[in-house]
């Protein structure tokens, strides 16, 4: 029989398809990867759904299975464990804190931090998410690393902290001191130091006679 489509009689196998609010053109199919199905348009209109089998997962050693919300088969996820702030820079002396995202169900005994291959006890948060080192020093200059084991499958994410340390100068006279210090060679004359290590000398005005400051 014939079918009524835009004013126009056509044959069964003419007919479009309207599903959700699209016309689809006979034969063509539509990936509902969210409801694991494949839609096609077939004779008179009709939209036909068939459930889609997911493909078998062969996931390494760092992988584990995840869904995304769109999709209803799994799939290789190498990203589970994530470093939320991989690059820090502070300068001496102020707080480093470096934050682990797991996207996986672990218990907090399954997370390990590293600093270069050596663990890391102190500083941990409760939840083994956090690491915080209340002041830093060129010690703490390093690459960390946030790992997680879940079902026998490793994760990790690195970390690389820069500690900046304070620029040093020297005087003419032989004294040394760092960048954010003063250093007074005589009463009357202070001298600092900026971060390229270059110190600045002048007079200090309090009515006594100074003499002309070092360079």
């Amino acid at each position: 029989g014939k079918f009524r489509q835009d004013g126009v009689c056509v044959d069964a196998s003419g007919c479009k398809c309207l599903y959700e609010g699209q016309f689809y053109d006979n034969g063509a199919t539509v990936e509902k990867k969210a409801e694991c199905k494949t839609c096609t348009c077939q004779d008179a209109g009709e939209m036909v759904c068939e459930d889609s089998p997911c493909p078998e997962l062969s996931c390494d050693d760092n992988e584990i299975e995840a869904i995304k919300d769109d999709d209803c088969c799994p799939y290789c996820d190498d990203a589970w464990v994530e470093a939320m702030n991989p690059e820090v820079t502070v300068k001496k002396g102020q707080k480093i804190v470096l934050t682990c995202a797991v996207h996986a169900d672990v218990p907090k005994s399954a997370i390990t931090w590293y600093k270069g291959t050596h663990k890391v006890k102190k500083g941990l948060s409760r939840t083994r998410l956090r690491l915080t080192i209340d002041e830093a020093t060129a010690e703490d200059d390093s690459d960390y690393r946030c790992e997680a084991i879940k079902d026998g499958k490793v994760g990790s994410d690195m970390f690389v902290v820069d500690v900046v340390m304070p620029a040093h100068c020297e005087h003419e006279d032989g004294h040394g001191f760092f960048e954010g210090h003063k250093y007074h060679p005589q009463e009357t004359e202070v001298c600092t130091c900026d971060a390229q290590g270059v110190h600045h000398c002048a007079c200090i005005d309090d009515e006594e006679e100074c003499e002309d400051p070092t360079p």
